[in-house]
């Protein structure tokens, strides 16, 4: 069966929030202290994910990011998966911190935020926007070849596999 790929919400919010306390001082001086302190104060949503029985998995983005997410998901599936890099959320700031201390927001800790597998990922992301995910969003489907590809504009590349996790 394919199933839809959604995500709860923006990505590496924790990882970027570490880094902006690390580097603060480099980073006011870069963008200025009200943006990075909103970037250091923003909350995911202390809510759970709706209980619907069209959601095959869920797995929580955590060490690794959303990169090492995907991979473990599809790897427990048996299946492969087609994701647009486009359609996956993250806040600007975080874009920025990142690009400045040269981090990669796709590896980096989410904790809150989880990869959702649903048969109807429409209604899903619909639930979880109402439950209080407002960014959540659907970024790609899974496949029955075994490909694990991430989509930017025309370049597809094959997601590889966490250092810590074996292929």
């Amino acid at each position: 069966m394919i199933y839809d790929i959604l995500v709860s919400g923006c990505i590496a919010l924790k990882g970027a929030q570490a880094l902006a306390l690390q580097h603060k001082d480099e980073l006011v001086r870069r963008y200025g202290e009200a943006y990075i302190d909103k970037a250091i104060e923003r909350r995911d949503p202390e809510i759970g994910i709706p209980a619907d029985k069209g959601i095959r998995l869920i797995r929580q983005i955590a060490e690794g990011g959303i990169n090492a997410a995907l991979w473990q998901s599809a790897k427990e599936l048996g299946c492969g998966l087609r994701v647009s890099l486009y359609d996956i959320p993250v806040y600007q700031d975080t874009i920025e911190i990142c690009n400045t201390l040269d981090a990669d927001p796709y590896t980096m800790d989410s904790d809150g935020q989880y990869i959702i597998y649903a048969e109807n990922g429409l209604s899903t992301v619909e639930e979880l926007k109402a439950a209080g995910f407002k960014d959540a969003a659907l970024i790609g489907h899974t496949t029955q070849d075994k490909k694990r590809l991430i989509i930017y504009g025309e370049v597809e590349r094959f997601l590889t596999p966490p250092e810590r996790v074996q292929a």
